[in-house]
């Protein structure tokens, strides 16, 4: 015991709270993983950062990516509806991604639109010749071209030696062009110019002109690697911010849902606290047994993987519902005053105490007790609008409050 009434009752409320604040976090995990609110965040984040609707499909379908269910082809060519189409498709249960596979995909995305851009002509030429040795000579040192970075005299040879071919003079222009590109990447520092030109194909400017001015500064791919990974960075804590500030406004909604559906009004539970000093104690000695870690530990919720079937998810969301239920069984066993009635009143005068019961709902119509429902009425506002905002803290604010009241955190840390 506390030896003081006040106390005890402000340590009953505050281990109310506790409870009530792992539900809400519990009813959060369920409400997150049968919805996939994590992926989805993280898939509008990326495509705020990224913007351009093709380089978001390429990148987040990614399979080191893997939000997006299926694959694109890193060399297609996508219109903007088709993109968009791929990215507000389905998604896997992915809830980050780290700054070097995310910065890895990115770099490997763009230099292959920007070998596209450079070898594509060529490309396109060889494959629409007809089968043949021919064909495949070109095929093959086009591609030793493209991935060695050598072999450009061996290709303009060989073209040389197609001078009676139909496609001759169309391998000779795409030929001059693909001279003219690789001229320019050498210049480049060590190879950032085929990132630069890879992003000549981004059609967001507020993406391009972010990148390339990142890429632009970099003395090498290394240090480019690095500035993208500090820019994915920073725009992932603005996420990861935008997230817990949307968490922290489904816990005040949820809180009011649980105030008002259940009854649970802060004034009623003090006032009720205050004069039942049997209640109180209960109350009170429940919150010096509490198992506060394993409680903590219940609001984690099932855990699922990109690979999750949709049993292990629904399997997922049942232990998280059956978390929940025992919270709720150990609010209950509590003998809380919480909960609605409807009893009628009307033979009772207008100055008898059950007028202003505010657990019966039939209080609260003015035809029913016109003297006192606006009373009632204000009053239960205020109560579970502070149970709302207390729930909202949630449960490790509460224990730790606790824990400084009853004495717990001090014997703890003596042992």
């Amino acid at each position: 015991m506390l030896n003081s009434a006040i106390l005890e009752v402000i340590v009953g409320l505050i281990f109310v709270y506790s409870l009530l604040s792992i539900l809400v976090t519990q009813i959060n995990s369920l409400l997150s993983n049968l919805m996939n609110l994590r992926a989805k965040h993280l898939r509008d984040g990326l495509a705020d950062l990224l913007r351009d609707p093709q380089l978001q499909a390429k990148v987040m379908s990614h399979p080191l990516i893997n939000i997006l269910r299926g694959s694109v082809d890193p060399l297609a060519t996508l219109t903007a509806e088709e993109a968009r189409a791929i990215v507000d498709g389905d998604l896997n249960k992915v809830s980050w991604v780290p700054s070097d596979t995310f910065v890895n995909v990115l770099m490997d995305t763009v230099k292959d639109e920007a070998d596209n851009l450079i070898y594509g002509p060529m490309h396109n030429i060889i494959e629409s010749m007809p089968s043949g040795q021919e064909k495949r000579i070109l095929r093959a040192l086009l591609h030793e071209l493209q991935t060695t970075g050598k072999g450009l005299d061996n290709l303009r040879a060989a073209i040389q030696e197609l001078h009676d071919n139909p496609y001759y003079d169309m391998l000779t222009d795409a030929l001059t062009k693909l001279e003219i590109e690789i001229g320019e990447l050498e210049v480049e520092k060590e190879g950032i110019g085929a990132l630069l030109v890879g992003l000549k194909k981004v059609k967001d400017d507020a993406v391009r002109l972010a990148m390339e001015t990142i890429i632009r500064t970099a003395e090498s791919v290394d240090d480019a690697r690095q500035k993208l990974e500090q820019w994915f960075d920073d725009s992932m804590s603005r996420v990861s911010e935008a997230y817990q500030r949307k968490m922290q406004l489904y816990s005040l909604v949820i809180g009011l849902l649980i105030a008002l559906l259940v009854n649970v009004d802060t004034l009623q539970l003090a006032r009720t606290l205050w004069e039942d000093p049997v209640l109180r104690a209960d109350l009170v000695q429940a919150a010096e047994q509490f198992d506060q870690q394993a409680a903590l530990d219940a609001t984690t919720g099932a855990t699922t993987t990109p690979d999750s079937s949709a049993t292990e998810i629904f399997q997922a969301a049942q232990e998280d519902a059956t978390a929940a239920r025992q919270t709720v069984q150990q609010i209950l066993d509590l003998r809380l005053p919480v909960g609605w009635r409807w009893q009628d009143l009307s033979d009772l005068p207008d100055d008898d105490p059950l007028r202003t019961d505010n657990s019966n709902l039939w209080n609260f119509f003015p035809a029913n007790n016109p003297s006192h429902w606006l009373g009632l009425l204000l009053a239960k506002i205020v109560g579970c609008v502070a149970t709302m905002i207390a729930i909202a803290q949630g449960a490790p604010f509460w224990f730790d409050l606790l824990n400084r009241l009853t004495g717990r955190g001090g014997s703890k840390s003596s042992e």
